[in-house]
């Protein structure tokens, strides 16, 4: 998990991920990691969807974990929801 934690943190270096924030000018919040289980924050458009994406699937691959597929909801200002993979 430490390593997922590493390339998300890269992602935001390079300016590819877009955290979220709760207010403007507040501290980014990209994920946070429980026991078994993470939420990833992002803003919400298809490139961050797809970026996601990939960033679980390549810690799937390179770990050797396997990545469940589980519900993606993604809200935005239009109030959006897209679930499952992004490649639709």
């Amino acid at each position: 998990m430490e390593r997922l934690g590493h390339r998300i943190s890269l992602a935001m270096e390079d300016g590819s991920w877009h955290p979220f924030r709760l207010i403007r000018g507040g501290l980014p919040i990209s994920h946070l990691f429980f026991a078994d289980d993470l939420i990833l924050y992002a803003k919400a458009t298809v490139d961050q969807a797809v970026l996601i994406s990939t960033i679980r699937d390549e810690f799937g691959y390179f770990s050797g974990h396997k990545v469940l597929e589980s519900s993606y909801y993604f809200y935005g200002p239009n109030a959006f929801v897209w679930s499952s993979d992004c490649t639709a």
